[in-house]
Parts: structure tokens; sequence; C-alpha cells
């Protein structure tokens, strides 16, 4: 076991001119570092990378929010949200034999899918655990609203707010545009 940190590559300012989702050459990776010596240990971006997913092309400038599902004091899995408005699930392996099977990952909300307003991520997600017991159901609440930091006074600004059930708690389920069910 060590101890590590996770970050996101940064901003790409060509996002402050865009107005839909567009292939961005910076700041669209997670970086992972030994928090003690600073080495690079894991990475995952669009190519060339250790994890390699094609739709990672936007910015990823927030937090990571790291989960413990199973209380080991391991993360289990993360999430983090990117400026072109989407949210992606990264599940750690816990056998991995190395940087090529660390993680897997996928998007699992895209809050430009059905849109006609461009909506940007900026905040990492706000994570809750819920258990009804009468409904013997289980789920994982994310909220997290959008913005526009560049301009945030636009007269045509229309921002939203998300709260996303995920019950899929131990794999990471894809997103589709049907996921519409797990939206409130």
């Amino acid at each position: 076991d060590r101890v590590v940190l996770l970050f996101g590559g940064g901003y790409d300012e060509s996002e402050d001119l865009a107005s839909s989702a567009s292939t961005n050459q910076l700041g669209n990776a997670i970086y992972m570092v030994d928090a003690l010596s600073g080495d690079l240990l894991w990475t995952a971006s669009s190519s060339d990378h250790n994890l390699n997913n094609v739709e990672m092309t936007a910015s990823f400038m927030n937090n990571i929010r790291t989960v413990d599902f199973n209380g080991d004091r391991i993360t289990d899995f993360f999430y983090v949200s990117d400026v072109a408005g989407r949210i992606w699930r990264f599940d750690i392996n816990k056998s991995n034999q190395g940087k090529g099977n660390f993680a897997s990952a996928g998007l699992i909300f895209d809050a430009n899918s059905e849109s006609n307003h461009y909506q940007r991520f900026y905040y990492a997600p706000s994570i809750s655990y819920f258990r009804d017991e009468k409904n013997n159901d289980e789920y994982l609440s994310l909220a997290i609203g959008s913005g526009f930091r560049a301009h945030p006074l636009a007269p045509n600004g229309q921002d939203s707010f998300y709260l996303i059930k995920q019950r899929s708690l131990t794999t990471c389920l894809l997103y589709t545009s049907d996921a519409a069910d797990d939206l409130l």
C-alpha cells in the first residue's frame, strides 16, 4: 500500500471560446503520483497513456472524488468531471499487475447529449450514499451543477443542476441516453 495523489491535467483556455464540446490537447488527462517521492505512477487520457479512452477529450481541471466503498481504507473507485459537462468513473482493479490494468474507466453521464446549450462542469460531483431498506434499494447520489466561469453573467447562459443515482455500486455502468430515469 502507498499514499498517492490523483489530479486532473488542468484547464485548456480554448474552452473559453467553445460553444460545444470539442477535442482539447491540454488538460485531458488524469495523473497519479506517489505522494512521498513525486514519481509518476499512472496516467489516463485519450491516447499514449496507461489507460486510453478516445472519449477523454476535454479538460479535467477539478478535484477527483475518491470512494472507499468497502471500508478497507483503500480507494475502490473515483469520479471526475470534465469541462465538457461529463462525469467519469474509474474503477480500480485491486488485483492489478501494474499500470496496464490498474483501472478501467467509463463515461457515466453527459449533460450535453440531449441539450441545446453547452453545459460545463468546473467542480467535482458531490457524492452521497443512500440505502432505502423498505424498498431494498441502495445507490450513490452524484450532485453537480454546470456553469461558465469565463462568462458567468452571459445573457444567454442556461445552467443546470443534476442529481444522478448510480445504482451500480461495485461496477461501472456506462452512460446511455436512456439513463434519464436516474436523473432527479
